[in-house]
């Protein structure tokens, strides 16, 4: 977490020292109320403020929570032929909301891109993983597809990425290597082993109809 914070901020800082950095800021509001007319889990919690499995117990509950608010800031500039940047996202989740009121902010996004030509790309730090693209467009990402389909989710990782425009296809190749731990308490035994996670796609995007391809990961 730390070396992708440095990483970001050493992005960030030739942005500001180029010549015409641009930067931006987005986000959204986000507020919910939740009535469970049975008894539910959030993420092992009894809490209805992210329901992904029912406790098949009685219990009736209601909450309310603003914590998938968001907001992010990128900057890029070019230099020279190249143009380089950073990304930073940050939301806010705590699985029983409904009884902790101040969740912490949690770090979604947060790495630093160079792109020596049009078509090719590096990324370095926290972002989505290559083998799973299957993010949801839409605002309820607490469980990330209600941890179906998504077996991977976001990881410290170094991205070397390819991709064409062509007149109606998009062809992509995305290789990296990273943080090979599990989204639980404590680091993962594959640390353990100093063998990085690596995954592989490649794809094609077909313009107004949507993308097709093939993807693995490797891990220790």
């Amino acid at each position: 977490m730390k070396s992708s914070f440095i990483v970001l901020l050493a992005g960030f800082a030739l942005v500001a020292l180029a010549d015409k950095p641009e930067f931006d800021t987005y986000g959204f509001i986000k507020g919910d109320m939740m009535i469970s007319t049975s008894g539910v889990s959030s993420w092992g919690q009894p809490s209805p403020t992210a329901p992904f499995r029912a406790t098949a117990s009685d219990t009736q509950a209601i909450a309310f929570s603003a914590q998938q608010s968001r907001f992010g800031f990128k900057g890029s500039a070019p230099v020279g032929q190249m143009h380089f940047g950073g990304q930073l996202e940050m939301d806010f989740f705590l699985a029983a909301s409904n009884t902790i009121t101040n969740a912490n902010p949690r770090l979604r996004l947060a790495y630093a891109w160079l792109r020596p030509t049009d078509d090719f790309g590096v990324r370095i730090g926290q972002q989505w993983d290559v083998f799973s693209p299957l993010n949801p467009t839409m605002n309820n990402l607490a469980s990330n597809l209600w941890m179906n389909g998504n077996y991977g989710y976001r990881r410290a990782q170094f991205l070397l990425r390819y991709r064409k425009q062509l007149e109606s296809l998009t062809p992509e190749i995305s290789i990296s290597a990273g943080e090979g731990a599990k989204e639980s308490v404590g680091i993962g035994a594959d640390n353990v082993s100093l063998m990085p996670l690596l995954q592989g796609r490649a794809g094609v995007a077909v313009e107004k109809l949507g993308s097709i391809g093939v993807s693995g990961v490797y891990g220790a």
